[in-house]
């Protein structure tokens, strides 16, 4: 299933802000001072906050530099297709005509 880069970018923002608004609340409300909701923070919200906001920072770029390298190597079905195709060119033409 492919998913689309306006839906990625949709799901990041999403997240983003749950975690952000989480985070808000974790800080000035009375659940603060609770154990696990300071665990859940420590280790899943915030390492989620930072890892979205890379993302969401450095996509144009981490883009660019895989499709460059996309480009610069040639993949199987490339090389494939070319050997067929140079294939159709070099055989002779076995037409009958009746």
């Amino acid at each position: 299933m492919k998913i689309s880069n306006h839906r990625i970018r949709t799901i990041q923002r999403v997240m983003h802000l749950f975690a952000a608004a989480y985070l808000v609340f974790y800080l000035y409300g009375p659940l603060g001072q609770e154990p696990i909701v300071a665990n859940i923070t420590k280790f899943l919200v915030i390492p989620m906050l930072v890892i979205t906001g890379m993302v969401m920072w450095q996509l144009p770029k981490l883009s660019k530099a895989l499709r460059k390298k996309a480009e610069a190597t040639p993949t199987a079905q490339k090389a494939v297709r070319t050997a067929t195709n140079q294939e159709q060119v070099q055989a002779p033409n076995t037409t009958i005509n009746t």
